[in-house]
């Protein structure tokens, strides 16, 4: 494959679909045991129609729902959530996606289509893509105000 090729990796090329995800009603118990099966740190939460509205990390049950002493098994995933959550699109490269996982300190990325989740991405299979590019072809890494929508209440901008 030439460099020009292999620099224009996507996240589609590299996102795990489908996507797992927990819907907003989903209990905090659903949503561990998931994650336990998975072997995940965090879930996107969907509504019932694919949008995403957050990112359930695992960290939430515990300090959030279980260090609380809150019921896992009736307190829902949207109440510990974080959100508005950052998300991509399948078109965007692949070193672009590492770039903003990293600047935000993100290990799992819900990816979309049409405001819907087609799948997931996480920093080792970004790392791992990555690790094969050319590394003397210049990084146009952009600016990540054109990359993504990070405030889900500006529906006007393009998100990625």
């Amino acid at each position: 494959m030439s460099p020009r090729l292999e620099s224009a990796v996507t996240v589609g090329d590299i996102m795990v679909r489908p996507a797992p995800f927990i819907r907003c009603a989903d209990h905090m118990v659903s949503a561990a045991r998931l994650m336990r099966d998975l072997d995940l740190r965090a879930l996107p939460i969907c509504e019932s129609d694919g949008r995403v509205v957050g990112m359930l990390r695992d960290r939430d049950i515990v300090t959030c729902c279980v260090a609380e002493d809150d019921d896992p098994g009736t307190v829902t995933a949207l109440e510990f959530a974080e959100g508005p959550p950052v998300r991509v699109r399948t078109w965007l490269r692949v070193h672009h996606a590492l770039h903003l996982m990293l600047c935000q300190r993100l290990t799992y990325l819900p990816v979309v289509e049409h405001e819907r989740l087609v799948g997931f991405i996480d920093l080792g299979g970004v790392l791992d893509a990555t690790a094969a590019l050319p590394t003397r072809e210049p990084r146009d890494l952009v600016d990540l105000a054109d990359v993504v929508d990070l405030d889900e209440r500006r529906n006007d901008r393009a998100q990625v």
